[in-house]
C-alpha cells in the first residue's frame, strides 16, 4: 500500500476549487508517488467503482 501526495493545484470543496497544499490518498497496491501540480491544474473527488 502507497500514499500518493499531491502538492500544488488547486483541489475541489464544497466552497468552489481552493489552493491545495497538500494532500494524500492511500493507493492500494501501488508505491509511494508525489505528484506535483502546476497552479492552473485542477484536482476533483469522485466517489465510484473502477
Amino acid at each position: 500500500m502507497g500514499v500518493w501526495n499531491f502538492q500544488g493545484g488547486s483541489i475541489w470543496s464544497e466552497k468552489g476549487f481552493i489552493p491545495n497544499k497538500s494532500k494524500d490518498i492511500i493507493a492500494t497496491n501501488n508505491d509511494d508517488r508525489g505528484i506535483y501540480l502546476s497552479k492552473s491544474n485542477l484536482s476533483v473527488t469522485s466517489l465510484g467503482v473502477f
